[in-house]
């Protein structure tokens, strides 16, 4: 029967791993993972930021370094556009094939092998998400859309929970990602977090699934020290910073009220979940 399951998920899914040509040891222990789960993927090769001419015109059509600055008070690192841009060209693959559904990960990502019959959950019920968050950093509250029993739940996120360790996305989402994404003007997780933008629904299955291994993140790998505060200070030009707490504050008002009336959240919460 668990075999029947991993064949009915892969046949549905295209799955993919994000991964750097020079980060061949996160390959070998995320593809563990992935095989013990069952997974059939392919591994992406992930763009090396530091390789990338900012000055070249495709770049600064797929990079808006002033509207970065307005939304972050820093110029991007190479390691930002190199993990934007390897999310942006892996949805546009999920899109080039023909299976329904793409599914993720980075290559850090950690989980059990029973990943399969538990997001099978949601995979059965396709009409109630377009974006599922498998692993998020900062949750926060969320509000119970459906009880699949057993403890599982499918629960939409009231504010900002930034993450993009594992995702799956249908049709309808990856097409309007690609529009959203492009030209990029704040981290991907950020990005990837606006379903209020997209008219998307953001979902995730509680209790979380997926989870981080204990390894530095690819933006510290192949750093050779740290700047300090004095250095960092540089690419935070003193003019917009007053900006700031208003766009993210104006970023939050809109989820919000996204989340609980246009997607439904203030019902669910006044008359419980769907069953």
């Amino acid at each position: 029967m668990a075999e029947d399951v991993a064949q009915r998920f892969n046949a549905q899914v295209f799955t993919q791993v994000i991964n750097l040509d020079r980060s061949t040891d996160r390959l070998e222990t995320v593809s563990a993972y992935l095989k013990a789960a069952g997974l059939d993927y392919t591994r992406f090769s992930a763009v090396e930021g530091r390789k990338l001419n900012m000055d070249e015109p495709e770049m600064r059509r797929l990079v808006d370094v002033k509207k970065w600055m307005r939304r972050h008070h820093r110029n991007p690192t190479p390691a930002d556009i190199g993990c934007y841009l390897s999310h942006y060209y892996a949805i546009q693959a999920f899109l080039a094939q023909d299976k329904p559904f793409g599914l993720i990960f980075e290559d850090d990502a950690a989980f059990g092998p029973d990943f399969i019959p538990f997001v099978t959950h949601a995979l059965n019920d396709p009409n109630e998400w377009d974006i599922l968050k498998l692993h998020a950093r900062h949750p926060g509250p969320m509000v119970t859309r459906r009880d699949y029993g057993d403890g599982v739940r499918l629960c939409s996120f009231v504010a900002r929970h930034a993450g993009t360790t594992c995702y799956m996305i249908n049709r309808r989402a990856g097409e309007r990602m690609l529009k959203h994404l492009i030209p990029a003007v704040r981290m991907i997780d950020w990005a990837c977090d606006q379903g209020h933008l997209m008219h998307l629904r953001v979902r995730t299955l509680t209790p979380m699934i997926v989870g981080l291994q204990p390894v530095a993140t690819t933006r510290d790998t192949g750093v050779s020290r740290k700047r300090s505060w004095i250095e960092k200070q540089t690419d935070r030009p003193i003019l917009p910073r007053w900006q700031l707490p208003f766009r993210r504050v104006w970023d939050e008002v809109h989820r919000v009220g996204y989340t609980l009336f246009a997607d439904g959240g203030l019902r669910a919460m006044l008359f419980g979940p769907k069953r």
